[in-house]
């Protein structure tokens, strides 16, 4: 279907266009890419407290006294996890 087309560059040529591009542009690359890290690791950061925060919540609900168990309303995340929304305790004596 392609027979006798030809490109006017090579293999070699375009590596050595995207490592002059890359020499070029180096600071901005790192700099986007930083950018991007930190947004993925303050977003840890932030579920982890999250997290931590839910778990307290529910440790202090039963050590609270009187409440037997305890309630959870989920919903199914983005990623397709659940997640728990509110917290309710139930059977408080």
């Amino acid at each position: 279907m392609f027979d006798g087309v030809t490109i006017p560059f090579s293999v070699s040529d375009a590596f050595s266009s995207a490592t002059s591009f890359m020499s070029l542009y180096k600071d901005w690359i790192l700099l986007g890419l930083g950018i991007a890290l930190a947004v993925l690791i303050i977003s840890i950061l932030f579920w982890n407290m999250q997290k931590s925060k839910r778990a307290a919540a529910i440790t202090s609900l039963l050590n609270s006294g009187g409440v037997k168990t305890i309630e959870m309303d989920w919903k199914v995340g983005k990623s397709g996890q659940l997640e728990g929304r509110e917290i309710h305790g139930i059977g408080r004596g």
